[in-house]
Parts: C-alpha cells; sequence; structure tokens
C-alpha cells in the first residue's frame, strides 16, 4: 500500500541521523523495483516519486553527506536521480552538497541531470558558486527519452534555478539572448529572471 509506505518512510525520516542507512538502502531497492516494473509495464514513473526519498528529505541536514556520496557514486542512475531529489526537498539545508549537484549537471541521465539543476534553485542563494555551471547548462542539447516530461528538461530547470538565485546584473546578456530561446519555458523564465533583476 503506497500511503503505509510513505508513512514508514516519514516516520523512518523523524528518527533521524540513525535512520539514514535504512533510508539510503531502501532507495537503493525502491529503485530497481520501481525500474523493473517499468520494463515490464512498458511506461514510465518518475525517479523522483520514490517514498524514502521523502523520508530522506526529512532527515534533513543529517543525510546530506550520505546523499552526496550516493550521487556521485551509485551505479544506477534511478538511484542518483533520486538521491538529488531528495537534496531537492530539503532545499538550503543540502548546500553542502552543491559541488556534487554540479557534477551530476554532466551525469549520463538526463534524469540526474534535470534533478541536480532543480536541486540547485531550491536550494538557492547558497548555491550561487553553481551559477557558472547552470550557465552552461543552458546550453546543453542533448536528446532526451521519449519518456521525458519536456523536450529540454535539464536547460528548463537550468533556467529556473537561475532565477532562483536572486539578482545576477552579470548574467543580463545570457538571459536576453534566452528571450529568443526556441523554448517558451526558457524565454518566460528568462523574463522573470530579468524582471527580478531590475
Amino acid at each position: 500500500n503506497e500511503a503505509t509506505r510513505l508513512n514508514a518512510a516519514y516516520a523512518l525520516g523523524n528518527i533521524g541521523k540513525p535512520a539514514i542507512p535504512t533510508l539510503i538502502e531502501a532507495l537503493q531497492q525502491e529503485s530497481k523495483s520501481a525500474w523493473n516494473r517499468n520494463l515490464d509495464r512498458g511506461d514510465f514513473t518518475n525517479p523522483s516519486q520514490l517514498d524514502s526519498i521523502y523520508g530522506l528529505a526529512a532527515v534533513g541536514e543529517p543525510a546530506v553527506p550520505a546523499l552526496t556520496e550516493v550521487l556521485g557514486d551509485d551505479t544506477d542512475w534511478w538511484t542518483r536521480a533520486g538521491a538529488a531529489a531528495a537534496l531537492g526537498c530539503m532545499g538550503e539545508p543540502a548546500h553542502g552538497a552543491v559541488p556534487a549537484l554540479v557534477k551530476a549537471l554532466k551525469d549520463n541521465s538526463e534524469w540526474v541531470r534535470r534533478n541536480a539543476a532543480d536541486t540547485l534553485g531550491n536550494i538557492g542563494l547558497s548555491a550561487r558558486s553553481a551559477v557558472p555551471a547552470l550557465v552552461e547548462a543552458l546550453g546543453d542539447d542533448r536528446s532526451v527519452s521519449r519518456w521525458s516530461l519536456s523536450d529540454a528538461p535539464l536547460r528548463e530547470n537550468a533556467m529556473i534555478a537561475l532565477t532562483k538565485m536572486g539578482q545576477l546584473p552579470h548574467l543580463t546578456p545570457v538571459l536576453k539572448d534566452a528571450l529568443q530561446d526556441e523554448n517558451q519555458y526558457i524565454r518566460s523564465w528568462a523574463a522573470i529572471a530579468l524582471e527580478r533583476g531590475r
């Protein structure tokens, strides 16, 4: 039962630091079983919707080192994407993961890349050191899978993240160029970022 699993994840999260190894193991197991279900059904589920993610986010900052390790070292892309999503649910308390998230912007998996960009935006001002990498991500033109929720998920999330970084006057030329982007979401978020920068 989905509600029971989610409640169990939150209960473990409320235990705090002692629950981290159990929740990391649950993330790894949940990722594998979700992937196998998708293969069996020929369907796709967002790897950011695993119950263990919410438990790890509930632990908060003490879970950041373990999630950072998973993000950088786990061989399963789904697990890495889940680790990035869990960090994103924490927001600013995940600031210690910024270097690993910047590295994840170049991951082979589109889901890891998009979740890393989203998480950097959720961390906000404490992730300003990631601005150059996010600007670089705006130029990522790798194709995405048929299961993608967007035609340019990394680029969109990178622009949204830049918008959340506060005033960045030195990026005005980049943002003005983005107003001409073929992607409507990138154009819209660039306009928002320029408006906020005034």
